[in-house]
Formats: structure tokens, sequence, C-alpha cells
């Protein structure tokens, strides 16, 4: 891992803290984690990055696309869900 993206990530743990502990939603999740992939990633949001994504008969929170090809999927919740079966098979599936 790079030193940049290490610093990153300790740069957003607090982010990410406060998130859990002030129990946000999901939308204030997915406003954290564009800003993540923007700054740490180097993810270019309004080309790479798209919200509400279909996939098949469902929609997934973020798309990551490079040279316009989706290159994987971020499904992000609330700051304190526990996730449930039903959860885990949208994830997977």
């Amino acid at each position: 891992m790079s030193k940049q993206i290490a610093k990153g990530i300790r740069k957003f743990v607090p982010v990410f803290q406060e998130a859990k502990d002030k129990d946000m939603l999901e939308a204030n999740i997915v406003t954290r984690v564009i800003k993540f992939l923007e700054e740490v990633l180097e993810y270019d949001v309004l080309k790479e990055v798209t919200k509400e994504f279909q996939v098949k008969d469902r929609y997934v929170d973020l798309a990551i696309k490079v040279d316009n090809k989706v290159k994987f999927y971020i499904e992000t919740k609330s700051a304190n869900t526990k996730l449930k079966e039903g959860q885990i098979y949208q994830a997977e599936s």
C-alpha cells in the first residue's frame, strides 16, 4: 500500500468513526465514501463514480468505472446497521 493511501486512510478513520458515533443515515455514508474515493483513491467522481447504478432488477449505491467499464460496486448502509442475511446476499449477488 502506498504511503499516500495509508495517510488517506488515517485521515478518514475519524470521518467514518464520527458517522458511526452519530448513527448517520446511508445517504451521509455514501457522501463520505465518495469523498474517500476522490481524495484517497483519486477517482474522478464526475466520470468514474455513478450513484444508484442498476444491476439487473436492483440498484447498487455506487459503481466505479475505469475506461467506461464497471470495475466494482459499493453498497452502503447506515453507520450502525447490523447486516442481515438478505443484505449480505444483496452484496454478494
